[in-house]
């Protein structure tokens, strides 16, 4: 997967990557699913899909994402 690739390309380990996305299914779940943390940027207020469980974190807008990285700091 793109997630896979992007973390062996850089050297990165998943526990020290944050992905973050606007799609519940195809960035939230996708990099919860392949070891990542996640947050959902939630930008125009839409509802998350009720068959899966719920982000540990979202943002309403880019400029809380400087709030949450200290949550991260492995």
């Amino acid at each position: 997967s793109t997630l896979d690739r992007s973390s062996a390309a850089s050297d990165v380990y998943k526990r020290q990557a944050l992905h973050v996305g606007d799609h519940p299914v195809e960035d939230v779940d996708a990099a919860r699913q392949h070891g990542f943390h996640a947050v959902w940027a939630n930008l125009i207020d839409l509802r998350w899909p009720g068959d899966l469980d719920k982000p540990e974190h979202h943002i309403h807008h880019l400029r809380e994402l400087t709030d949450l990285l200290p949550l991260f700091d492995d």
